[in-house]
């Protein structure tokens, strides 16, 4: 429920067209209001505002409840980038009721990997890591329906020249992908035994002996 799908117009959104992306939703603490948020739409710049193999893809759309999504009318340049940093673009506060769409959001100061825990949980290639987005073949059409794609970290440090000219560190993932995935979250995950999960628990996980 944290992601959404990007679309060029309002038209293609209500129709469901093959082209587009993904995006997610991040919440930023409101300073001095406890428990508040300011509710965000993250995804590639690529996508939203300057995609060099087709139109942008400004136009947000996020399920209700029930009913149609909703459509939020974005314009390339109400998209928020740093120039000539990394190929990410960050929409302008989204107004969301939990009363009337299907949303979560995933939290900057617990999701987001920082330095610190990448070094304290060796993080690096061979890892697992997987993907929440849109697979453009069937995304649900009238509907967002997101779909997973899985594969792992190949290298942790590289210099690969991004679309907006950015060419500082990037992580490489062997990943099963195609269009549409563009903006989706990745997340790692590791599996029973792994440093996330020091502690195996008896029944809880298959053998090779079965």
């Amino acid at each position: 429920k944290a992601v959404f799908f990007l679309y060029p117009d309002r038209a293609s959104a209500e129709a469901g067209v093959k082209s587009g992306g993904t995006g997610f939703l991040v919440g930023i603490p409101v300073s001095g209001m406890p428990g508040s948020v300011y509710l965000h739409a993250i995804t590639n710049h690529h996508v939203a505002v300057s995609n060099p193999n087709g139109p942008s893809c400004p136009v947000v759309r996020i399920n209700r409840l029930s009913g149609k999504p909703e459509i939020f009318e974005f314009d390339p340049a109400e998209w928020i980038f740093e120039s000539g940093f990394s190929d990410v673009a960050v929409s302008p506060p989204i107004g969301l009721d939990g009363r009337v769409h299907s949303f979560a959001i995933i939290n900057c100061d617990s999701w987001l990997l920082t330095a610190e825990q990448e070094r304290d949980g060796e993080i690096g290639p061979g890892d697992d890591v997987f993907m929440i987005g849109r697979f453009v073949d069937y995304d649900g059409v009238e509907t967002n329906l997101p779909a997973a794609r899985f594969g792992h970290i190949s290298m942790m440090d590289v210099r690969i020249e991004q679309t907006t000219g950015y060419n500082g560190r990037s992580i490489v993932l062997d990943m099963h992908s195609r269009s549409g995935f563009s903006g989706s979250p990745v997340m790692i995950f590791r599996t029973l035994g792994s440093h996330f999960i020091e502690q195996a628990q008896p029944g809880s996980f298959l053998t090779g002996g079965g």
